[in-house]
């Protein structure tokens, strides 16, 4: 979900993701997408909680995933 102020992203009930679009953690995350057209993001576990490792991979589906991946792109540019 992309709002003015936040991106955020669910898996289920539990928020995955949630910064606000300054938040330097936003560069963190490596947004892509493929041939199939969901939107990827990667990111390592540790990045929100120090006690947790690994990678997470999200994946979402959307009609608009090129533009909502614009959008991060955007974004993170901005906070870099």
């Amino acid at each position: 979900m992309l709002t003015k102020l936040h991106f955020l992203a669910f898996a289920g009930t539990k928020t995955m993701i949630g910064l606000s679009w300054d938040d330097e953690k936003l560069g963190a995350l490596s947004c892509t997408m493929d041939d199939k057209s969901p939107l990827r993001i990667d990111y390592d576990a540790s990045t929100f909680n120090d006690d947790w490792s690994g990678q997470i991979e999200l994946f979402y589906r959307s009609d608009n995933t090129e533009t909502i991946l614009g959008i991060l792109r955007n974004k993170q540019n901005r906070s870099s």
